[in-house]
């Protein structure tokens, strides 16, 4: 407990160090803090972090300005699990493949899992989610009360392929995105995007190849 009030503590005194001493900071402090932290990772201003050991980094990664990645499981009574088949043993974390960029504002909420390939990017405020309440199934909202016993959940990993990259604001919710696949802003995804897509909407679809 007294450790986990010192680690915090230092964590928000780091967080918003700027310049090239923050970043130092930073790196040097999260190389023992995450699962794995490869060569050359910077992790910008505002970043937050929970459960770091549960978080995976390759070499190159940039984690900017005010992101939060969310890892660890939740053993939640009523949960519903989808998209399995695809789920490659990662409950609970969040992997990050080399030379890939999580833009400002990102939310990435790993208790389902979530892992990307290589030369991964996320534009300005995306949003990736794995795991949530099971709006079909909730009479008494969302909080868990003791009148009213635990809410019900959803949990599916996010499986995220090599060289994706999502446009501004985009939502990604429990599906698999293909290598190669570009999701145009604003949109909205819960069904699989397959490989050399150009996806958008809500739901987001194929609307074209990306490359020849």
């Amino acid at each position: 407990m007294i450790k986990t009030i010192i680690l915090s503590f230092f964590e928000d005194c780091i967080r918003n160090c700027s310049g090239p001493i923050g970043r130092k900071f930073r790196q040097w402090y999260y190389r023992g803090r995450l699962g794995s932290c490869g060569r050359n990772v910077k992790i910008d201003t505002g970043v937050y972090f929970e459960n770091p050991k549960e978080i995976s980094l390759g070499d190159n990664v940039w984690i900017d300005k005010n992101c939060i990645l969310i890892a660890g499981t939740l053993n939640k009574k009523n949960t519903r699990f989808v998209n399995q088949a695809n789920s490659n043993g990662s409950l609970g974390k969040i992997k990050i493949g080399s030379n890939s960029h999580i833009g400002i504002g990102t939310v990435m909420q790993g208790h389902g899992g979530i892992t990307t390939g290589e030369f991964f990017t996320t534009s300005a405020y995306c949003r990736i989610y794995s795991f949530s309440n099971d709006y079909k199934q909730i009479h008494h909202g969302t909080q868990d009360s003791s009148e009213f016993g635990e809410s019900h959940y959803v949990v599916g990993p996010v499986e995220i392929g090599k060289n994706v990259w999502l446009g501004l604001n985009v939502s990604v919710i429990s599906c698999n995105l293909g290598n190669d696949s570009f999701i145009l802003p604003h949109s909205v995804v819960y069904h699989s995007i397959d490989a050399n897509s150009v996806a958008g909407g809500n739901p987001a679809s194929k609307q074209k190849s990306r490359f020849e």
